[in-house]
């Protein structure tokens, strides 16, 4: 049952559009700097809403920044631009460095999000008491199946869904 439910899943995901993430991302700059020039433009061709912070000529931002960086227990000289923080509404901020794997974070939420968005719409015929099985299921289902999966991508996706998997509760 799992199994035809999941393939179902990413059979329908690539039709439904994805929906707004929860976090509140705030990404770190420098306005000459080529990589950030590329995450800038990913952001704006993907309409995602972020908050955009050029540290290198404004003074209060940098402050900001470094402050965020202590807060990640990160040694000041070990970071490099762009830099995403991410807020977590649960208080586990986390981060991401360099342009290729930003617009990688944002390309596994966006699959993350469209395959949330198929899961709730399966759900929601459900019961509540089904829908916190059905959840339960997946989520074992994920798990288990995680160590036998060796394409890297896959796996990040996995861990996002499972992560995420609990806001649907």
């Amino acid at each position: 049952m799992i199994k035809k439910l999941f393939l179902l899943i990413l059979v329908v995901y690539a039709f439904i559009p994805a929906f707004a993430n929860a976090d509140d991302y705030t990404l770190y700059i420098w306005d000459w700097c080529s990589h950030c020039a590329n995450v800038e433009k990913y952001i704006d061709e993907n309409n995602i809403e972020i908050i955009q912070k050029e540290i290198f000529y404004n003074e209060a931002n940098s402050l900001e920044f470094l402050s965020k960086i202590k807060d990640l227990w990160l040694n000041e000289n070990s970071v490099w631009v762009p830099f995403l923080y991410i807020e977590k509404d649960n208080g586990e901020n986390s981060y991401v460095m360099w342009d290729t794997l930003i617009i990688d974070f944002f390309e596994i939420q966006k699959k993350a999000d469209t395959f949330l968005s198929a899961l709730k719409r399966i759900a929601s015929r459900y019961s509540e008491e089904k829908k916190l099985s059905f959840y339960n299921n997946l989520n074992s289902a994920l798990i288990q199946k995680r160590d036998r999966i060796e394409n890297e991508e896959t796996l990040k996706l996995i861990d996002v869904i499972v992560e995420r998997l609990w806001e649907l509760y």
